[in-house]
């Protein structure tokens, strides 16, 4: 038997979705594995790029469980009240928990011959952030572009070994975080991005350990584990040189909070939102205009 929380469960199916280990529909997610062991209580979820853990350590009880995502769809809710996994003489795996002070069970076939039996190998070495390095990941997943580019690795996030920096683009606009972050690797390693990284609930006063593979990057927010896909076969841009040091800056612009904020409402009315490469003049003679 294994128990978790209805919340447990609401905030593992975000995760598996943010990840894109669930889909819209059931042929495209994954199943779920349930492990209880001396080591604790682990679950884990994995596809051929991608994988995600979870991992509570404190012996239990041995127990093994691997149910499809609708399960949590059901059970899952706002509130701490127990979830209860366990087999039925049937061999049938019944979920249980309680709904408004009503009994809930539901019955489902183990999915454990539709687990990859292959789990990425977890890296020798390992860097310690904090959590400035998640809101990076999560700045540069929302700039790079997403629709497969099988020259240049416009949909990946470069990580920097050397400078310590983080480089997304999508041709039209970059970001880059310079040397900040420590990685275990000299080179420049190239990763897939989600938009796990958006995910609310990670616990931001834990250190954030990153790693690599050939084939993953390792990213530890405990209790949580990330394995995102890495890309070794395709070339990246050389973004900094778009993007000038700040010593080499001739002209700055501050822009007051009321600006931005009526800025950031009026630009989508301008001319030209309806063309993605449109051109935006920042004019800073004497006077700022932006057109």
């Amino acid at each position: 038997m294994i128990t978790f929380t209805r919340q447990f469960a609401l905030r593992l199916r975000n995760l598996l979705r943010r990840i894109g280990l669930q889909g819209r529909s059931t042929y495209k997610s994954v199943p779920v594995l349930f492990l209880a062991s001396e080591e604790g209580f682990h679950v884990r979820a994995v596809n051929n790029s991608t994988a995600l853990e979870y991992h509570q350590p404190g012996p239990l009880p041995p127990a093994q469980f691997a149910l499809p995502v609708e399960a949590l769809a059901a059970c899952e809710g706002k509130r701490e009240s127990p979830v209860t996994i366990e087999s039925t003489p049937e061999g049938r795996i019944a979920v249980s928990w309680e709904d408004r002070g009503l009994p809930q069970v539901r019955l489902y076939d183990n999915c454990r011959d539709q687990v990859l039996d292959g789990w990425p190998k977890r890296p020798e070495r390992f860097s310690t952030n904090d959590y400035s390095l998640v809101e990076a990941l999560q700045q540069a997943a929302g700039i790079v572009d997403r629709s497969p580019n099988y020259r240049a690795a416009l949909d990946t996030v470069q990580l920097q070994g050397t400078t310590g920096s983080v480089v997304a683009t999508d041709s039209r606009q970059a970001l880059v975080i310079r040397g900040q972050f420590q990685f275990p690797w000299n080179d420049d390693v190239l990763v897939l991005p989600t938009d796990v990284f958006g995910f609310a609930d990670f616990p931001r006063d834990v250190p954030v350990e990153i790693g690599a593979i050939e084939t993953h990057v390792f990213v530890s927010i405990r209790p949580w584990t990330l394995y995102l896909s890495r890309v070794n076969d395709r070339k990246y841009p050389k973004v900094e040189e778009a993007c000038p040091p700040h010593a080499s800056v001739k002209t700055r612009v501050q822009i007051p909070d009321d600006d931005r904020e009526f800025l950031s409402r009026s630009l989508r009315h301008l001319p030209g939102r309806d063309a993605d490469d449109s051109a935006v003049t920042v004019d800073c003679n004497g006077n700022l205009a932006i057109r």
